[in-house]
């Protein structure tokens, strides 16, 4: 049986785990993530749901309002300057997501259109790690296989200069795949759209725009 005095030790070394999530080395913030996965690994998947984060900058200022854990890992996925901390952020959120449903499901309802987006950019840059972790978190074999079909579809040429962007994936509609032209005229890399649609399918039984929610995009002209 564990005592009071072993569950606070306990509690103690989580915590630290956690408030390192905010240091300012890239190599502390991933060894932060590694060890948070591990405990998801070691069935810690509920408990890691249930914590909460303060950011450092916040606590100085006083200001003690916190965010849950899978919210600051999503946001280290997404924003983190270093590819080293994105992917062990990634890792982490699948472990979790691996060992508790629930994360699982919170995820894929409340962050996928973070996760996509940078399942969509890793895939195009041809980090198959990150987009094979966040395609687990995201919780089917359809968005591996359309990990793939991106990193497939990626195009290496450096010469064009690009009039704008794809939203999801942020990188150059004149390259890095064909375009798909939705019905309401926003454009996007097929690959990416494809993915979105998928998600936007699955959480909420419809397909959408991503930029102006518009329903009933069954068809959209495809050019290179």
């Amino acid at each position: 049986m564990v005592d009071a005095g072993e569950v606070g030790v306990v509690s103690h070394g989580i915590s630290k785990i956690v408030r390192a999530l905010d240091n300012p080395s890239s190599t502390v913030r991933a060894a932060a993530c590694d060890a948070l996965a591990a405990l998801g690994r070691e069935g810690g998947g509920e408990l890691l749901r249930r914590l909460r984060f303060i950011e450092l900058a916040d606590s100085m200022a006083g200001n003690e309002e916190s965010r849950p854990l899978l919210e600051a890992l999503t946001s280290l996925v997404h924003a983190d300057a270093e590819r080293s901390v994105r992917l062990a952020a990634a890792r982490a959120l699948q472990s979790i997501a691996e060992a508790d449903g629930e994360s699982a499901r919170i995820l894929r309802d409340r962050y996928s259109y973070r996760l996509v987006q940078v399942m969509c950019w890793s895939s195009t840059r041809r980090d198959s790690a990150l987009a094979d972790a966040l395609a687990v978190v995201l919780g089917s074999q359809e968005e591996a296989e359309a990990a793939d079909e991106a990193r497939e579809d990626s195009e290496e040429s450096e010469g064009d200069d690009p009039a704008e962007d794809c939203v999801i994936c942020q990188r150059s509609l004149a390259r890095h795949g064909e375009k798909r032209t939705l019905p309401c005229r926003h454009v996007f890399h097929r690959h990416c759209v494809n993915q979105w649609f998928a998600w936007s399918k699955r959480c909420w039984g419809i397909e959408t725009c991503p930029l102006c929610r518009r329903q009933g995009h069954t068809s959209g002209k495809v050019t290179k």
